[in-house]
């Protein structure tokens, strides 16, 4: 797989679904447009819920990009989309050609594959602590989807929990019309968790084969 900019992705197929085995790095949207690169943290605290806007974590593109990619807003991973809770989403956003930013029930469906909510992130999460910070409760990746911990930007600008989160945007907005549900793992346990979170928030992004 390779997005506008050229980057490489390796894949990885669980149950029925082909799911990105590394985070998104594109700066681009697959027609061209340019994403908003935002690394100061007063431009990003002033960001509004439908801004498009994307960073890398410590504002460190050479740290941080080839391994865990771009942190972007919900509004920049949906590139203008409505909601949508379909299977598939129909929302390709941010992603590639041929591929989708996937609904809170593409996230179920990986989750119920893998054994459920109690379990599955385990099962997702990147072995060991070469990358995730002790204790990496549960890891076995036995998915292939090597889920890394690239932490968050939160709507102030400040930058939170490198090697202990990974957070995964859905394409699917909560009732609160300022939040969004991502898909969040974590180093403590082995669960998949799914807790709306300001829109304006910058987390990971991971798309999926149409």
């Amino acid at each position: 797989l390779m997005d506008i900019d050229l980057n490489y992705y390796k894949v990885v197929t669980i149950g029925t679904q082909t799911w990105m085995a590394e985070n998104l790095n594109v700066t681009h949207y697959h027609d061209g447009t340019p994403i908003q690169l935002v690394m100061s943290t007063s431009v990003w605290n002033a960001l509004g819920y439908t801004d498009k806007a994307y960073c890398y974590y410590n504002n460190s593109p050479s740290d941080y990009s080839d391994t865990y990619g771009a942190l972007y807003t919900w509004a920049a991973a949906m590139n203008g989309a409505g909601s949508s809770d379909t299977n598939p989403s129909g929302v390709q956003g941010v992603c590639p050609d041929s591929w989708h930013l996937p609904s809170y029930e593409e996230w179920i469906q990986l989750s119920d594959y893998l054994g459920g909510e109690e379990v599955a992130g385990g099962k997702l999460k990147e072995k060991g602590t070469a990358h995730w910070n002790e204790p990496n409760e549960g890891a076995t990746n036995e998915s292939g989807f090597t889920a890394l911990p690239g932490g968050y930007r939160d709507n102030t600008g400040t930058f939170y929990n490198l090697n202990n989160i990974a957070y995964f945007w859905s394409a699917t907005e909560s009732s609160i019309s300022s939040r969004a549900f991502p898909c969040g793992l974590i180093t403590s346990n082995a669960k998949i968790s799914f807790l709306h979170r300001y829109k304006n928030f910058g987390f990971s992004v991971r798309c999926l084969k149409d």
